[in-house]
């Protein structure tokens, strides 16, 4: 008899974590696991990867109002709903006079998702093991019955505000807790010293021949008479795309013309990267290609990737970046020597603008350099589809 496995997550919209879903999805042996995906809201430009052998399951109708402004929310009537995130904001709002933090959107999807799950329906369905692979994992403790629930870590906990009465409660009503990193597990751990039983080391699932085989789609966005940098992601603060705008302007001001850098991603601060751009006058050098459903052939067509970022958890377009073979900058976040060993497969340099830009630099006239970490890259083993065996064990 085939276990019976559940998956829930936010949606499949694009984003590294929900490209790792879709290959986790991939390795499942669907001989013997049956396996159940919910998605709050069904949708997404990544829907149609998902593989055909898995069951997508209708989420209740007020699962769906997570992800449809509020007013929206109050016109279809559902006024609990709207209730508990309106109250989110506000006290959210109230933190951040009181505390003088920046950027507290971990606590308030929190404290949105704890004031609104009493209102959502129960799955009816029992199942062997219950997977929540977006934080937070409420719905996966409280609506559905499974002899085994699991939880996922995707972020650096060093790097978050949260509230820790309220969260280490949900973990610990969860049998296990993946970590998708050492690093992960050392900032998680420092929080919440008491789960450290529960937690298991597990990578992102990344598929080589999936990634190498989408990457030969055609483009024409990028120049090929330049030297191009890419970076992919979320157009927000923690990416540090400010950082690398000021960046590029620097690497003109010392006479490097002949670089371009494309950013795939769309995100909240993506009208103040514009405006960055046009202050420094950049609008054809640098570029925001927006939402890519497949982002590989443009990693295949760069000469550098760069990841700008002021805090990762791991980054699964490092991962893609090795496997098709590109010399790779990362910025010193807390967990970046996790995904880098600094002069073997990448650089990793200071946190700064000027950080960014001496990288650069060095790897722009230093071809045998760029050579070097290019070779590195291709001939590491980073396939870890068998990495699914860890969740059959835990059940």
């Amino acid at each position: 008899m085939k276990k019976r496995v559940l998956i829930v997550a936010d949606s499949l919209e694009i984003g590294g974590i929900e490209r790792s879903l879709i290959c986790m999805l991939k390795s499942f042996d669907y001989d013997k696991y049956d396996v159940d995906l919910m998605l709050y809201s069904k949708h997404g430009e990544l829907l149609d990867l998902v593989d055909e052998h898995v069951n997508l399951i209708d989420s209740c109708d007020r699962c769906k109002t997570f992800g449809i402004p509020v007013k929206e929310v109050v016109r279809n009537g559902y006024f609990s709903m709207a209730f508990g995130r309106i109250t989110a904001n506000v006290i959210t709002k109230l933190v951040k006079v009181i505390t003088n933090q920046a950027d507290l959107g971990y606590y308030q999807t929190q404290l949105m998702y704890k004031l609104t799950h009493s209102y959502l329906k129960s799955l009816d369905k029992v199942y062997d093991v219950a997977i929540g692979y977006a934080w937070p994992h409420d719905f996966i403790i409280s609506k559905v019955k499974a002899k085994t629930k699991i939880g996922w870590i995707h972020t650096d906990y060093s790097t978050i505000s949260v509230n820790k009465k309220i969260d280490l409660k949900m973990w610990r009503k969860l049998d296990y807790i993946i970590s998708i990193s050492d690093d992960c597990t050392k900032t998680f751990l420092k929080q919440y010293p008491s789960l450290s039983d529960k937690v298991v080391r597990m990578d992102n699932i990344i598929s080589p021949d999936f990634i190498k085989r989408r990457a030969e789609e055609p483009i024409n966005e990028m120049d090929r008479n330049t030297f191009n940098i890419l970076s992919i992601g979320r157009i927000c603060h923690q990416k540090g795309f400010d950082w690398a705008v000021q960046a590029l302007r620097e690497l003109r001001r010392k006479g490097y013309t002949n670089i371009k850098w494309y950013i795939v991603g769309f995100g909240p601060d993506e009208k103040k990267i514009k405006l960055l751009i046009n202050q420094y006058k950049l609008e054809e050098d640098f570029l925001l290609l927006g939402k890519k459903v497949n982002p590989y052939p443009y990693l295949k067509a760069c000469n550098l990737y760069v990841q700008p970022s002021r805090y990762e958890g791991k980054a699964v377009t490092i991962q893609e970046a090795k496997i098709l073979g590109k010399p790779i900058i990362v910025t010193n976040y807390e967990t970046s020597y996790s995904q880098i060993e600094d002069g073997f497969d990448g650089i990793i340099t200071d946190m700064s603008i000027n950080g960014l830009v001496g990288a650069i630099e060095k790897l722009y006239v230093n071809e045998e350099l760029r050579g070097r970490l290019e070779k590195n890259c291709t001939e590491l083993v980073l396939n870890n589809e068998k990495g699914i065996e860890k969740i059959y064990s835990l059940m």
